[in-house]
């Protein structure tokens, strides 16, 4: 898996965003692992952070699997922030398939288990822990980070077995920035302050 090590600390690698790097603990995402993101308002503000790491991992020829995102992101609008949407593979199956939420959960575990592939995402509300757990540790075991982005309903103080876990809340934007809080909720890295807000 190519991760382009801190020196400083271990096992994580940069997100490609000054501000993000210098408030998540162990300045940056994790290398290998799950990644819980809570967005307070229907997913509102997450992408910008995520959009440099999906450049750099598509960049490399590496396959960046989206499950179930809420919309199907367009290819002009990914490759103008140099994103290479022929190493993006999406999987929404259709609303009617029978048990659809088990298939998603089967196919993003094959997701981790892929040699070429090194960040996998999912959109969900409810995560059992259970099947969290298995995420977690699928990812540690094949050196593949995991993110699991949920909307702030009832569903967000659920614990799931996440190695990282922030809230997002979109405060403000305009068309050349916005301003986003960052609250850190869990972390296995040690870290001090809980808040920031964040201008991308």
């Amino acid at each position: 898996m190519f991760c382009n090590l801190n020196t400083n600390i271990p096992n994580t690698r940069s997100t490609g965003l000054l501000q993000l790097d210098n408030v998540l603990p162990g300045e940056g995402w994790p290398c290998a692992g799950l990644v819980d993101i809570v967005s307070v308002k229907f997913f509102e503000g997450v992408m910008p952070f995520l959009m440099p790491l999906m450049s750099e991992e598509t960049y490399l020829n590496n396959k960046l699997i989206l499950f179930d995102p809420p919309y199907i992101p367009y290819h002009e609008s990914i490759s103008n922030k140099g994103i290479n949407s022929s190493n993006i593979i999406i999987v929404k199956p259709s609303k009617s398939i029978k048990n659809r939420t088990s298939v998603i959960y089967d196919l993003f575990k094959q997701g981790l288990n892929l040699n070429d592939c090194n960040v996998v995402m999912m959109w969900t509300n409810k995560l059992p822990f259970q099947v969290s757990r298995q995420f977690n540790l699928i990812a540690q075991l094949n050196n593949t980070l995991a993110i699991i982005i949920r909307t702030d309903e009832q569903f967000y103080q659920e614990t799931i077995a996440s190695i990282l876990k922030i809230k997002i809340e979109l405060i403000s934007k305009n068309i050349e920035q916005q301003k986003v809080k960052l609250e850190i909720l869990k972390s296995t890295v040690g870290f001090t302050k809980k808040h920031h807000v964040i201008l991308i």
